[in-house]
Parts: C-alpha cells; sequence; structure tokens
C-alpha cells in the first residue's frame, strides 16, 4: 500500500515538475486592434480579432489575429506593450506565420513606435522581412516570415516615421541609421500623443500604433493590402535570443495554487515515510 502511493506521489511530482516547465516558456500579450478606417468614409473600419489554439509544448493557450479589410486606407494591427521602456536595441526580430486565399498578398509589416524621452518621437518600420519557410499549398498561401533588428542584419537603413508631438504634421519616409536610433525607448507612455496631421487625417485614427508600442501591421492607405489574413505563432526575439510567444499569460493564482498543490505533495510524503 505504501509503495503504491509512493509511486503516485512520484508520479504527480513528476507531472508537476512537467507542467512547470511548460509553463516556464515565455509567453505575453497581444492584442487585436482595428486601427484606421476607409479612404472612401464610407467603408467603416477592417475587421480584426483575436483567436486562441493549443500548441505542442506549450501550458497555456497561444494566440493568433484574423484580419478583413475591404476597402484602400483600412489598417489593423496585432500589438503588445510588453516590452515598453526598452531600447529599440534590445529587439532581435519578430517572426510570425501568416497565411491568405490562393492569391499572394503582401506580407504584414512591423511598427516600433519609439522615444528620445525628450519629447520626441517616431515609427520604425520594417524593411521587406525575410523568408524563414515556405509552407504554401494550392488552395493557400502559408509562409514563415521574420523582421530583423539589432542592426537589421548589415543593413543600417531604417525607414523611419518621425514626427513632434504638437502642432506638427506628419513626416514620411525619413530613412535614419541605426545609430540614431538604437538607444531610443520603445513607447513608455500610453497613449502616444498624435501629431496635427494625424488628427486631421481622420481623428482618433492614427496613422500609426497608438495604444501598443510593437505591432504586426496589416492595411494601407492604397488597395494593395486588400483581403483576409491570418497571422500566428508571432514570438519576438530580444537581443540575447529568448524567445516571448504571444499568448495569453498564466494567472498568477494559477502559480500559486500549483505550489501550493506541489507542497502539499510533499508533506503528505514525508507523513508516509515517517510512518
Amino acid at each position: 500500500m505504501r509503495r503504491s502511493l509512493a509511486c503516485l506521489f512520484i508520479v504527480a511530482l513528476v507531472a508537476l515538475s512537467a507542467s512547470w516547465a511548460a509553463a516556464a516558456v515565455a509567453v505575453i500579450e497581444f492584442d487585436a486592434v482595428s486601427l484606421r478606417p476607409a479612404n472612401d468614409g464610407t467603408s467603416g473600419l477592417p475587421w480584426a480579432e483575436e483567436y486562441s489554439y493549443s500548441a505542442a509544448g506549450f501550458s497555456v493557450d497561444l494566440t493568433g489575429m484574423r484580419i478583413q479589410t475591404t476597402a484602400a486606407g483600412q489598417k489593423a494591427y496585432y500589438g503588445t506593450n510588453f516590452f515598453n521602456g526598452r531600447t529599440l536595441s534590445d529587439i532581435g526580430r519578430i517572426e510570425f506565420t501568416f497565411s491568405d486565399g490562393p492569391t499572394a498578398k503582401n506580407a504584414p509589416y512591423s511598427n516600433v513606435v519609439i522615444t528620445n524621452g525628450l519629447g520626441a518621437y517616431g515609427i520604425v518600420s520594417s524593411q521587406g522581412g525575410r523568408l524563414i519557410e515556405d509552407l504554401s499549398t494550392v488552395d493557400h498561401t502559408i509562409k514563415r516570415w521574420a523582421f530583423d533588428f539589432a542592426d537589421n542584419g548589415g543593413n543600417a537603413a531604417y525607414g523611419f516615421r518621425f514626427y513632434e508631438p504638437v502642432d506638427a504634421p506628419w513626416a514620411h519616409g525619413t530613412n535614419v541609421v541605426w545609430d540614431d536610433i538604437k538607444d531610443w525607448y520603445i513607447l513608455d507612455t500610453l497613449p502616444r500623443p498624435l501629431s496635427a496631421g494625424e488628427v486631421q487625417f481622420g481623428s482618433p485614427q492614427a496613422r500609426g500604433p497608438v495604444d501598443h508600442s510593437l505591432v504586426l501591421t496589416w492595411g494601407d492607405s492604397e488597395a494593395n493590402y486588400i483581403g483576409y489574413r491570418q497571422v500566428w505563432d508571432v514570438a519576438v526575439y530580444d537581443a540575447a535570443g529568448n524567445a516571448f510567444w504571444a499568448g495569453v499569460p498564466e494567472p498568477a493564482s494559477l502559480a500559486v495554487w500549483s505550489l501550493l498543490a506541489a507542497g502539499g505533495l510533499v508533506a503528505t510524503w514525508r507523513r508516509w515515510r515517517r510512518r
């Protein structure tokens, strides 16, 4: 009897240890946001929603985004505030998988909102990215994609949208070198201020992300991003190579209950040993 119970406790502890190991995977929260209305003023905002799925090796559900843009001007994004307050050089790369129908479309692009901490703000936009793996089928385009930061693998030029937060128009496409902005902070004050140009464009919808600092964006002022898109398996790698996956973080209370359960198992095991 004692031996059977001992085996039961050992199995329970091993299972709990495995769940802890899985929970150690860094999972951070992302949100799906409709950013901008259509240019025609009648088609409204794009459709965007989060969805959850289970993945092997994860004790929590990961998340992705479904997006539908029906007219030029509409934009939606999938963004996080987890890295607020860090510097731009702390980000290594963003990886994600995306799919659409049989007609290939542009990949989503990344934006990072940054500030020098002295009242100046800007947006760093991705420079096309790179293909990691092509998983396309006859009916769907499915690709694993990456955007590199941290000197962009040797390409030091970034598309840098710069504006002053008070009464200044949006300045498009100003390129700066990595050394100019690598020590700027990822937005640490939310929401970021809107420039006069943004407010005039379609208040309260901005041209770039407002309430999130690091995002994957789908949509454009032109018609070249119209259509349906799915994005999933989103991971942000910091400069040290640590991965942070888009998902639903485990509540702290659940972690506490896990610790209490482990303590109870150990205590019970010791009582049986003494007997």
